[in-house]
């Protein structure tokens, strides 16, 4: 990926501009705190990548050195930052990574006229539309379009349940830390369409295990961040501070 990137970087915002009017464009989004948590468990927590085993280490150690008070999760081997203790890093530091910024501030969704916004919930659905839009669907064999229910976004890399998960994690942040974690991820929720109340019981019972470790104060210093990504994608954070912590 990096490799990649390197060479072919971002377009800017002008080349995109100038491209566009000819061109299909399309933008993959995902639920903003769902996708905050995949990139804790997949970068942070027990990372293996180099960087981002550095970047691990100082988050858990600036954290502590700040006194912050972690959350008691039995049986976790604390070797690198507690949930709660890197959204603190995010909601104070504002050092975002690719794998976490709010969509709004790379995306550029209010200055580029996407034609199509798909989103990982109904991925199958929306890629048939993309390709059946670009005109694309002779090129592709006929096994492309036998799309099956995707379980990518429902199963995490160790099996679980995404609901679970969200539980386990989200459960971990006070009230305040998930209304200060909403001030930051709020727009792509509103952008996009997602609502952070309807997704059912399990997803709920996740979202609680893992927010609850949250303060109210850093909820509301983290939707600071990411509210515009809420109100941009249409998504409701609601939810998320029913389950953070009161402040003690």
């Amino acid at each position: 990926m990096s490799l990649a990137r390197a060479r072919f970087p971002r377009p800017s915002v002008q080349q995109l501009q100038e491209a566009l009017p000819n061109a299909l464009s399309f933008l993959i989004v995902r639920e903003p705190y769902e996708r905050l948590l995949s990139a804790y468990r997949n970068k942070i927590e027990g990372a293996k990548n180099p960087y981002y085993r550095k970047l691990s280490k100082h988050i858990a150690q600036q954290s502590r050195y700040n006194q912050v008070q972690m959350a008691d999760v039995p049986n976790t081997v604390r070797s690198g930052p507690t949930f709660p203790e890197f959204v603190d890093y995010i909601i104070n530091s504002r050092k975002f990574d690719e794998h976490w910024a709010p969509y709004h501030s790379f995306c550029t969704p209010c200055n580029v006229n996407f034609t199509v916004i798909a989103k990982m919930e109904t991925l199958d659905r929306d890629e048939e539309y993309i390709i059946h839009k670009a005109g694309l669907q002779r090129l592709l064999l006929p096994s492309h379009f036998r799309f099956k229910p995707r379980t990518a976004i429902n199963k995490a890399r160790d099996g679980k349940a995404t609901a679970a998960l969200v539980e386990k994690y989200y459960s971990q942040l006070t009230k305040k830390q998930m209304e200060k974690l909403h001030k930051i991820y709020g727009t792509d929720f509103e952008m996009f369409d997602y609502n952070a109340t309807k997704d059912g019981k399990a997803t709920a019972a996740l979202v609680e295990k893992y927010y609850s470790q949250l303060t109210k104060k850093q909820m509301e210093k983290l939707h600071k961040i990411y509210g515009t990504d809420f109100e941009m994608f249409d998504y409701n954070a609601t939810k998320y501070f029913n389950f953070v912590q009161s402040e003690q």
